[in-house]
């Protein structure tokens, strides 16, 4: 009798297991087809949809400027040993009469002391709400090499004129025309701090550089297009196609009114002005874009397209994996410097060229094999991952074979594997490839789900007598746990008529910003197998997963609307709905259950 106790125990257990790992793989399967990256949420418009004929810059050239420059301190900076003096200036000047008022732009100037020579010259623009405070160190670093660099404060921003200020009613303003919206006269503000570095006898007019991040990533894109006095390009972590943007829930979401749809004239307008992607086939100055794999403005796809449609006589992308918005990353600064030097001061050394190819190999799994040479000596890394949403980016060394780099990786599951090449010296990352993408037709982990199903309908036989005769505890449980994951694949919060995302859009956008990533991903896919097998045991546990999904979709709404403090009005939808419903679900037939067993006593 012991003997068959024991038998009995160990199906029970083999089956729990085989419902797991069949669960598991199947809902991975699932979860790959309905959410694979790459994903646009809006096409990349044609060209001929965008109006940006209305830029004339004649009067930001010669109107007068009537600056002021004043030294405030001369400070002795010191890199890897060497230490040099640098003059730091406040630098005020007249921007452009609007409104009836007089926008005059702050500016901090640096430049290394007693400058014999005439020195190239860098404009640096901030971001949304941000100021030339967040450029001091960089602009440290690149006037001790011999430039002169210059931050200004955009209207409405730091120490500048607070008209028009820089709030999200004012980006859409476009009932006049593009004259009246933000984007337009942080522009100006920028053409005319470039008048301003023409006017210094100490900067060499024909080398100006102009660089921003965030939004002054926007402006730098759109002023390397427009003003021909420009003949280097650096943005920072900015893109274009901004309906993508908007739809793919962004933060760039938060540079809108809430109460404003996508759909509005004025909302249309400024896509139709000011959409980076217009004035990338226009750029030909040499451009030298950084970017984030994991921006929480700028989508990858975006910054893959706006890159591929630079126009520019030489363009390199520096992509930082598993890296956002908001920081530098390791190489920055090193790349911006080395790409200055080249095209200005006649440097041998230019940024690493990637050229790279790739080989197919399909069968129970994907197998790529990537070749890759670089310009220069550097070092060849390969980033990779699947297209399955909240993934994170593997960097793995490439091999030297042959004078060639090579590397060799596989994907298991079906959908995309995206990758692209890096370029590093020591641990500094100098540029990269754009992302290239391979549709796998794996087979395998559908054959593992065919052969566990056969399994389990085997083991199923064995262990039917044993498992509960209360049916109706089972399909309370059961029920509760099937609408807690059907809840995982709708969408958990929206942002108006602009964007709906379900949970594995969120780890997807914001995972690396709250440093959730990749486990949550891999906790919810576990979850989801592990309250299956549990609900079998005892049928309670489906009604705490319905629980546990209906609570963090409730608090994710709260969360999101307070981090963000309204600027992006988050309401629930139909996720939310079903994971309470499962609850609800639980609850009725779980009270039948008891009115039925309590009728037949």
């Amino acid at each position: 009798m012991e003997g068959k106790e024991v038998n009995k125990t160990k199906f029970k257990v083999i089956f729990l297991v085989l419902l797991f790992a069949f669960t598991y793989i199947l809902h991975v399967n699932i979860n790959t087809f309905l959410f694979q990256l790459p994903k646009r949420y809006a096409t990349v418009p044609s060209l001929e949809t965008f109006e940006t004929d209305f830029w004339n810059i004649t009067k930001a050239e010669t109107d007068p400027l009537e600056s002021n420059v004043t030294k405030i301190e001369e400070k002795t900076v010191i890199y890897n040993g060497a230490a040099r003096k640098i003059d730091v200036k406040e630098v005020w000047f007249l921007s452009e009469v609007y409104g009836g008022k007089r926008i005059e732009i702050y500016g901090l100037l640096m430049q290394p002391s007693n400058i014999a020579n005439k020195t190239p010259a860098i404009l640096l623009l901030h971001g949304y709400r941000g100021s030339h405070k967040g450029f001091i160190e960089i602009m440290e670093y690149i006037a001790f090499h011999n430039y002169t660099v210059l931050a200004i404060d955009a209207p409405g921003c730091g120490k500048s004129t607070n008209f028009p200020e820089c709030i999200p009613q004012n980006i859409v303003n476009t009932t006049q025309g593009p004259q009246g919206a933000y984007f337009y006269h942080a522009i100006w503000a920028a053409l005319r701090a470039i008048t301003f570095l023409r006017s210094l006898p100490e900067v060499d007019t024909s080398k100006i550089a102009v660089s921003g991040a965030s939004m002054g990533g926007i402006e730098t894109f759109i002023i390397a297009a427009i003003d021909p006095r420009v003949s280097v390009a650096i943005p920072i972590v900015a893109a274009g196609n901004y309906e993508n943007l908007i739809r793919a829930g962004t933060f760039a979401n938060g540079l809108m009114p809430p109460e404003v749809s996508v759909n509005d004239e004025n909302a249309r307008n400024v896509m139709k002005y000011f959409d980076v992607i217009a004035y990338a086939p226009k750029i030909k100055i040499p451009t030298l874009m950084l970017a984030s794999t994991n921006d929480e403005f700028f989508t990858l796809e975006s910054t893959n397209d706006t890159f591929n449609m630079l126009d520019a006589s030489d363009k390199i992308l520096n992509l930082a994996p598993n890296w956002g918005h908001f920081q530098e990353y390791k190489g920055w600064r090193e790349s911006v410097l080395t790409w200055l030097n080249y095209h200005f001061n006649k440097a041998n050394e230019s940024l690493p060229k990637i050229t790279c190819r790739y080989e197919v190999y399909r069968g129970l799994s994907t197998k790529v094999v990537v070749k890759a040479n670089v310009s220069g000596n550097y070092e060849l890394y390969l980033a990779y991952r699947s297209g399955s949403l909240g993934e994170t980016w593997k960097v793995v060394p490439m091999r030297l074979e042959n004078g060639v780099w090579t590397k060799k990786v596989s994907l298991n599951n079906p959908g995309n594997l995206m990758f692209y090449v890096i370029a590093k010296r020591g641990d500094l990352q100098f540029s990269t490839t754009p992302v290239y993408v391979v549709k796998s037709m794996s087979l395998i982990n559908f054959v593992l789900v065919a052969i566990l199903l056969i399994a389990l309908v085997i083991t199923y036989i064995y262990v039917r007598p044993l498992l509960s005769r209360k049916y109706l505890n089972y399909v309370a449980g059961f029920a509760a746990w099937l609408l807690a994951v059907l809840s995982l694949y709708l969408p958990w919060i929206a942002i108006g008529d602009r964007a709906s995302l379900t949970i594995w859009e969120l780890i997807e956008r914001f995972g690396e910003t709250f440093a959730v990533s990749p486990w949550i991903r891999y906790a919810v896919l576990i979850a989801v197998p592990l309250f299956l097998t549990s609900t079998l045991l005892k049928p309670i546990f489906g009604f705490v997963f319905s629980v546990i999904c209906s609570s963090i979709s409730i608090m994710l709404v709260f969360i999101v609307n307070s981090i963000t403090k309204g600027a992006i009005a988050v309401s629930f939808t139909a996720g939310n709905f079903v994971a309470t419903l499962s609850t609800v679900a639980y609850v009725v037939i779980w009270y039948w259950a008891k009115q039925e067993h309590g009728s037949n006593k």
